[in-house]
């Protein structure tokens, strides 16, 4: 939304003398290449109300910039790219997409299935394996399904809260779980030290989470991840317990995301802090 919105900026610096833009600040360089005379600011640092004069958000240019959704396609291009990144193409590469829309507007036509976006990407040395929502017993199916063939540099897994959130058994959980150990282990050629796994976060912290019993869905978390902890580390894997953190969203908002269910990027930018130290230390 974002990027397509930002495509207004341009009409709206010919209207001022000074357009302030508050924005991720992942896209706060691409934004700023892209578009002269356009001063870009992380979002994340606070401001006054004293800073501006006026303030509109930038999904309401549309109102008045745009009359209909097709003139958002005729404009010109509007990212400018200085940056090129080259990717070794001598292994193929295997992603799992963990995000998906659920609820609000037109949710359903946000979707994406992830054979249609296989067929969009077209990328030879990019297999997708996993999709958003799956139980472990799915996961596994997957794993087994794709030739995944060693070595593996790292894997990180995370696994579980869909086997809660769908009144599966701990027990058929455990014993996926340990299959996904294992055959991770294999895939690192026994590089055990490469592999590590965190807790499965506490949806119940959530604002969608606020329509369930929090106290149940919270004590159930806590037995699924009594089984990871301890899988996990009878096996000599490095566990992160992450959990807090999701737990925080009680309390701080921002830590979710705009689906009120799945964690903001403030949130995965905690959980990268917590295993960051372990991951940079490890020797390759």
């Amino acid at each position: 939304d974002m990027l397509l919105f930002s495509s207004i900026i341009p009409e709206l610096v010919n209207k001022f003398t000074r357009v302030f833009l508050l924005i991720d600040k992942r896209l706060c360089e691409l934004i700023s290449d892209s578009i002269p005379n356009l001063e870009v600011m992380d979002f994340s640092v606070p401001i006054t109300e004293d800073f501006f004069d006026y303030q509109i958000a930038l999904c309401s240019l549309g109102l008045f910039f745009r009359d209909n959704a097709d003139k958002f396609y005729v404009q010109k291009p509007l990212l400018k790219i200085k940056k090129t990144l080259n990717i070794e193409k001598k292994k193929k590469y295997r992603c799992a997409i963990s995000w998906q829309s659920k609820g609000g507007l037109k949710s359903d036509k946000k979707n994406i299935n992830l054979e249609a976006l296989n067929e969009i990407l077209k990328i030879d040395n990019i297999e997708f394996i996993a999709k958003t929502g799956d139980t472990s017993s799915q996961l596994l199916a997957e794993m087994n399904n794709s030739n995944l063939e060693p070595p593996y540099g790292l894997i990180s897994i995370l696994i579980g809260v869909n086997n809660q959130f769908q009144g599966k058994s701990q027990q058929e959980f455990k014993d996926d779980f340990i299959k996904i150990i294992d055959k991770s282990i294999a895939l690192l050629n026994g590089n055990k030290e490469r592999l590590f796994v965190l807790s499965i976060p506490d949806w119940g912290a959530t604002p969608f989470g606020s329509a369930f019993n929090r106290t149940q869905v919270s004590n159930q978390i806590n037995q699924f991840n009594s089984i990871v902890k301890s899988e996990s580390e009878s096996r000599g894997i490095k566990f992160f317990n992450i959990t807090d953190i999701s737990r925080q969203a009680l309390y701080d908002s921002s830590l979710i995301a705009s689906d009120g269910l799945h964690p903001s990027g403030k949130m995965y930018t905690l959980w990268v802090d917590r295993v960051i130290e372990y991951v940079s230390n490890l020797k390759y």
